[in-house]
């Protein structure tokens, strides 16, 4: 018999580019994964990383 999760699992996170410093996170221009939560609590310190972002990071 299968149990029942308690809490719904942890979505995965996606790349996201600094765009400035974010003390105890990193600096301007590192590639992080971050869920969609969040991301959205940096809100304009981040953007979506491009396959290019990837690329030159040497993370594809």
């Amino acid at each position: 018999m299968t149990r029942k999760r308690d809490t719904a699992p942890v979505p995965a996170g996606k790349p996201f580019v600094l765009l400035e410093a974010v003390p105890d996170f990193g600096e301007r221009g590192c590639i992080k994964t971050l869920n969609d939560e969040h991301a959205s609590e940096l809100g304009n310190k981040v953007r979506p990383a491009s396959s290019r972002d990837l690329e030159i990071a040497g993370k594809t």
